[in-house]
């Protein structure tokens, strides 16, 4: 394995290898990027000193980069995803993860999940979701028919608060919200049975687990609408030709790395490209070593190639940053946007209105002609997964064909590995008795409803 200074191929996409529901790490190979914290170090009770801190500080991260470029599999197509370990529960994550404060409010908001009943599945659910895992049947145009009709925006980065001021935008937003969710479906039960994504939610909302439960019920209404889950590379492939958005690699704290590239969009976005947007992000957390402790991402948004033309149109509602902001809370942990052109600058802080503030720290601009912004850059994220063309010692450029022959293979066994995890919860006797709860609920709702009716 090549040190960390020393060039090796990098991937020129990464296509994940991880988990966001209820798999993870691979047996054939994938090197965890290991994201324990440091040891404390110090002997006899002594704590260490700053330059001791300093050393093993610097040694870890050492060991996450190598480990890190250890995971591309192919020089063209990047780490598969993590398939054999179970989704994370609080006793598998690290211990220094959490405090016992934090620990027991991920345990309050497990119960409250499992007090949710679990839907029977029926041979059309069923048969629905083992053709969109096998690319028969397009989620893209299931979403279509289901999400609300979408206004075309100038740009990706056209970033716009889902507010609207319009009182017939606010009634409209009103008549798509999704339905609330009141039981689980086995799709659903598979994404939510995982407590770093509880503990994810409670950091959000600041450990407040009212909020966070009524935000990840929201978010349970939008996956069960839009379905990023069933999102298949058929679906993406056309609208991905030109190499706008794409995964390569892992910081230096282990962290998966999505590429975006607006000066290669067409100007215009669509349905599709909200689709490759969610695509990515999903497949991007499924590259991350979660049992140890990992849930962000990180963007970098290289500015080379883009025009004025390409500005957005600010009266158009951005509902991608909308649902960045409210479904994926506080999955990124940095934005780097290099080499942005001047005006930009209007264009940021009209943007920086409408996010977070919180999700505003997170941005760093840098440029590559600043010597110590390259070093900036070098330092957080490995040469090998950073772009020549941004002071990196990355030059492969993205490459469509094997992109995604690798994607797709990388996908397929994703989707076994899910259909096996899917078997294994439904084998569960505790989950079958929340069915069966399900059932006995909806029977006595219906003959309520029937004995209302004969009163009537």
């Amino acid at each position: 394995m090549a040190a960390p200074h020393e060039r090796e191929p990098c991937p020129a996409g990464d296509v994940s290898r991880g988990s966001s529901g209820g798999f993870s790490a691979e047996k054939s190979g994938a090197a965890s990027v290991s994201a324990a914290p440091p040891a404390s170090g110090g002997t006899g009770g002594v704590p260490p000193s700053h330059e001791e801190k300093d050393k093993a500080a610097d040694a870890e991260q050492g060991d996450a980069t190598e480990q890190s470029q250890s995971r591309a599999a192919n020089p063209r197509g990047g780490p598969p995803p993590l398939l054999a370990k179970p989704a994370p529960r609080l006793s598998d994550l690290p211990s220094s993860l959490f405090s016992p404060e934090q620990k027991a409010k991920v345990e309050e908001l497990r119960r409250r999940i499992d007090d949710l009943a679990i839907e029977a599945e029926t041979s059309v659910s069923a048969s629905s979701s083992v053709a969109q895992e096998n690319g028969g049947t397009s989620a893209d145009a299931v979403a279509q028919k289901q999400a609300p009709e979408r206004t075309k925006s100038s740009s990706w980065f056209s970033w716009k608060s889902a507010i609207s001021f319009s009182s017939t935008a606010k009634e409209d937003e009103k008549k798509n919200m999704p339905q609330e969710v009141t039981t689980l479906q086995w799709e659903e039960l598979l994404w939510v049975d995982d407590d770093l994504l509880l503990s994810r939610y409670l950091r959000s909302y600041g450990w407040n687990v009212a909020e966070a439960h009524k935000q990840l019920l929201r978010t349970l209404a939008w996956r069960r609408e839009r379905k990023p889950q069933s999102i298949c590379p058929a679906d993406v492939i056309d609208v991905a030709q030109k190499g706008s958005i794409y995964r390569r690699g892992f910081d230096s704290a282990g962290r998966a790395m999505v590429y975006f590239k607006p000066g290669r969009d067409p100007g215009t976005s669509s349905a599709s490209s909200q689709q490759h947007i969610l695509y990515t992000v999903e497949r991007a957390i499924q590259s991350l070593d979660r049992m140890q402790g990992r849930d962000q991402l990180v963007f970098l948004i290289d500015f080379n190639g883009w025009g004025i033309s390409q500005i957005p149109n600010t009266d158009v509602s951005m509902e991608i940053v909308s649902i960045l902001n409210d479904h994926y809370t506080d999955v990124l942990a940095e934005a780097y946007i290099v080499d942005a052109p001047s005006y930009f600058d209007a264009v940021w802080r009209l943007v920086s209105l409408m996010v977070h503030p919180e999700t505003a720290k997170k941005v760093l601009f840098l440029s590559s002609r600043n010597p110590d912004h390259v070093e900036e850059l070098r330092r957080k994220i490995p040469p090998g997964y950073l772009e020549s063309c941004i002071g990196g010692e990355c030059e492969l450029d993205y490459e469509h064909d094997a992109y995604w022959e690798e994607e797709q293979k990388q996908f397929a066994a994703f989707a076994d590995a899910r259909r096996e995890a899917l078997q294994r919860l439904k084998s569960e006797e505790r989950l079958q008795r929340r069915v069966r709860r399900c059932q006995g609920d909806t029977e006595r709702s219906v003959e309520e409803a029937e004995a209302g009716e004969r009163e009537a």
